[in-house]
């Protein structure tokens, strides 16, 4: 396992923690809620800018812009319509539902980063 996918996964497990503590934080606990929420901003930050990263190293260096571009459409298209399940999941089914749908979407995410194990960058295959 590569160490930047460790370094996801690190994260993305980070994330669940986090929102598990965001749901058991008490509403008159104003510092720990602003301390949780920080530590979530935290925990997403680091897999945003390592897709970003990967998206860079895995092509050459004529289509790194390309693929920037095409990673940031899809970071677009996913932030603009995941509002319209999440808003359903809440409306349906309560703030514990949404807890419960952002961590299985979570598990989902490192299970398909780990099966990026063994993908070699363009670095790699120049060599």
């Amino acid at each position: 396992m590569s160490a930047g996918l460790l370094c996801l996964q690190t994260y993305v497990v980070g994330v669940v923690g986090v929102l598990a503590a965001l749901k058991a934080v008490p509403p008159e606990a104003r510092w720990l809620q602003w301390l949780v929420v920080a530590a979530l901003g935290f925990c997403i930050y680091g897999p945003h800018v390592l897709i970003g990263l990967c998206g860079a190293e895995l092509v050459s260096k004529s289509a790194v812009g390309a693929s920037q571009g095409l990673l940031g459409l899809v970071a677009y298209m996913g932030a603009a319509n995941a509002g319209v399940p999440l808003s359903w999941v809440v409306h349906h089914h309560g703030w514990d539902g949404y807890f419960t749908a952002e961590q299985s979407r979570l598990i989902v995410t490192n299970v398909t980063a780990t099966s990026s194990c063994n993908t070699h960058t363009h670095t790699l295959h120049m060599a």
